[in-house]
């Protein structure tokens, strides 16, 4: 959505017109509508407007201006007050947290981005966040995060970007978590279970791994599949992610061999399936 100046031949000369484009959710199309009307450019010419096209091509551009950082406060915060109530329900995530002690290893492994905030402040209160109120990572920011007990401030933005770092190698946290966890607490791997879900992106161009395939909301947008593998205790052992447009059943076989000998796993192979 935005304004700009429509410039309309009549039998008078230039009429002028500032109009708004916006999209038609009941017809699914762009379509336009009048704003504001200026006037024929010879009736504005005056001495403070010699010329009225360049004057009201800047008011509209002004205008827009103007939207944006009123649609930013309103819908797409990036920083936040300090609220009256905060949420300590996390607490015993985060005594687990703590116990595994991975805080010193994450920033080392981030601290050649030189981020403005903590990459391990960043993981760990998604995973709060998660459990608390699940919502998208921009609502997270500004809706949940100013809400957490203790909790640091960090950006949509950085958000976004820290995700990005963590995504890149995302296997080296599952390791560094896994071998935290199992430092003092011994792993069922009797039975495992395993199951396929995909998760869809708002891009409209497919790219690398996100591919257009069977989304399970019945979208058309790209998706990329995820596969996780529990133990026998229901703790996440290993996760794989896998090109969205692949069918997950000759995929199956492939990640379950590579996770079984990723993490030594011998024990019954349970798949999961909601079909």
């Amino acid at each position: 959505m935005a304004y700009f100046l429509r410039k309309e031949k009549k039998k008078k000369g230039t009429y002028l017109q500032m109009y708004e484009s916006f999209w038609d959710k009941d017809k699914k199309q762009p379509r336009t509508k009048n704003v504001k009307s200026f006037g024929y450019v010879e009736d504005l010419i005056s001495g403070e407007i010699p010329d009225p096209v360049k004057f009201y091509s800047d008011y509209v551009k002004k205008q827009n201006e103007n939207r944006i950082k009123v649609l930013s406060e309103e819908y797409r915060p990036r920083v936040f007050s300090t609220p009256v109530e905060l949420n300590i329900g996390h607490f015993l995530l985060y005594s687990l947290i703590d116990e595994l002690d991975v805080k010193e290893t994450i920033d080392i492994l981030a601290s050649q981005m030189r981020f403005q905030f903590s990459v391990f402040d960043l993981i760990t209160q998604l995973i709060y966040a998660r459990v608390i109120s699940p919502c998208s990572k921009s609502k997270t920011a500004s809706h949940v995060f100013p809400y957490l007990y203790g909790s640091s401030t960090i950006s949509e933005d950085q958000v976004y970007d820290g995700c990005s770092f963590i995504g890149e190698s995302y296997k080296k946290y599952i390791d560094l978590f896994n071998r935290s966890y199992e430092s003092y607490s011994k792993r069922d791997l009797s039975n495992v279970f395993f199951d396929c879900t995909n998760y869809y992106f708002e891009i409209d161009i497919p790219s690398d791994d996100k591919q257009k395939g069977p989304s399970k909301e019945n979208r058309h947008s790209p998706i990329i599949g995820q596969a996780l593998l529990l133990d026998a205790d229901l703790v996440p052992v290993s996760m794989q992610m896998y090109p969205g447009n692949e069918s997950e059943k000759p995929y199956i076989r492939k990640v379950i061999e590579e996770m079984e000998q990723r993490h030594n796993v011998s024990g019954k192979t349970i798949q999961v399936a909601d079909k």
